[in-house]
C-alpha cells in the first residue's frame, strides 16, 4: 500500500450506520414484542448490554422471532463482537429469508472482519431484495474499494447517492476512490458536498487536505487539516497531512513538529527523516 492510499483509506474506518433496529412485529407473542421494543430503546441509548438481555429475552418467549434475532446481531455488532453478530444474522435469514437489512447487516459484519467477497455477496443479495436499499450499495461500493477496484467502487457509490444524497459518508468514500486514481478535483468535489452536508466531518477536512496538498494548494490544505484537528485533536494522521502542507510551504520545522507530536502518539509512525523522504516522492 503507498502513502497515498494510507491517507484515503481514513475515509473507510467507520462503515455506514447498520440497518435500524426495528420495533416489534413477526410475533404474535405480545410478551416478546414488549421485550424486543425494550431492547430497542436500551440499543438507541447505546447500552447494548442491556439491549442483549432484551432479545435473549424475546428470543427466549418467541424462538422463532426473526426481528429479534437480527437486533442481537446488531447489538453484538456495535460491541464489535463479529462472530456472534454473524451467527444471529444467520439465524435471521433462516427464519426469513426476504429481509434485505439482514443481509446488509451481515455484509457489514464479514467486511469488518476483512472478508470483503462474502460481504459483497450479502450486499449483493440485499439490492436485490430492495434495489433501494442505499447502505447496501454504498457499503458494497467501499468493500469493492478495499479488494482495489476504484471503478465498482464508484458505480456503486454512485446509486447509493442518486437513492440518498444526504448521506455525507458516502460523498467521502466515493471522494477517496477518485483521488486513489488520481482524479483529484473530482475527489475535492466529493469532499466539498461530505463537509456541506456535515460541517463537522473530521475525516473529510484531512482527505481534501491531502488532496489539495498533492496538487500543490498548501494554503486550502493547512486550512482543512487545522480545522481537522479542531475537530480531532491529537489525531496522529491528520497532523501528518497538516505536516506535508507545512513542508510544501518550506515551513519544515512546523512540519517536523507535527510528524514528531503524531510519532509520539503513535510509535510506529515513520520517523521525520523518513516522511521528509516520502514526500519527496510525491511529487
Amino acid at each position: 500500500m503507498n502513502m497515498k492510499e494510507m491517507r484515503l483509506l481514513l475515509a473507510g474506518f467507520v462503515f455506514m450506520a447498520l440497518a435500524p433496529a426495528c420495533l416489534a412485529q413477526q410475533t404474535d407473542n405480545a410478551l416478546a414484542a414488549d421485550a424486543l421494543n425494550r431492547g430497542v430503546a436500551y440499543a438507541e441509548k447505546g447500552d447494548h448490554d442491556r439491549a442483549i438481555r432484551e432479545y435473549d429475552e424475546a428470543i427466549r418467549l418467541d424462538p422463532d422471532y426473526a426481528l429479534a434475532y437480527n437486533n442481537r446481531g446488531a447489538a453484538y455488532q456495535s460491541k464489535g463482537d463479529e462472530e456472534r453478530a454473524i451467527q444471529d444474522y444467520d439465524e435471521a435469514i433462516r427464519l426469513d429469508p426476504g429481509d434485505a437489512d439482514v443481509y446488509s447487516n451481515r455484509g457489514d459484519s464479514y467486511q469488518s472482519k476483512g472478508n470483503y467477497g462474502r460481504a459483497i455477496q450479502d450486499y449483493d443479495v440485499a439490492i436485490r431484495l430492495d434495489p433501494g436499499h442505499a447502505t447496501a450499495y454504498g457499503n458494497r461500493g467501499f468493500a469493492h474499494a478495499r479488494r482495489g477496484d476504484d471503478d465498482r467502487a464508484i458505480e456503486d457509490y454512485d446509486v447509493a447517492i442518486r437513492l440518498d444524497p444526504g448521506n455525507a459518508d458516502v460523498y467521502n468514500y466515493r471522494g477517496a476512490a477518485y483521488a486513489r486514481k488520481g482524479s483529484y478535483d473530482r475527489a475535492i468535489e466529493n469532499y466539498d458536498s461530505a463537509i456541506r452536508l456535515d460541517p463537522g466531518f473530521a475525516l473529510a477536512h484531512n482527505n481534501r487536505c491531502w488532496a489539495y496538498a498533492l496538487i500543490r494548494r498548501p494554503h486550502e490544505a493547512l486550512r482543512d487539516c487545522n480545522e481537522s484537528l479542531r475537530l480531532r485533536p491529537d489525531y496522529p494522521a491528520i497532523l501528518d497531512s497538516r505536516a506535508l502542507a507545512y513542508w510544501l510551504l518550506d515551513e519544515h520545522d512546523k512540519a517536523r513538529e507535527d510528524l514528531e507530536r503524531a510519532r509520539q502518539i503513535d510509535s510506529s509512525r515513520p520517523t521525520w527523516r523518513d516522511r521528509f523522504r516520502e514526500f519527496e516522492k510525491l511529487f
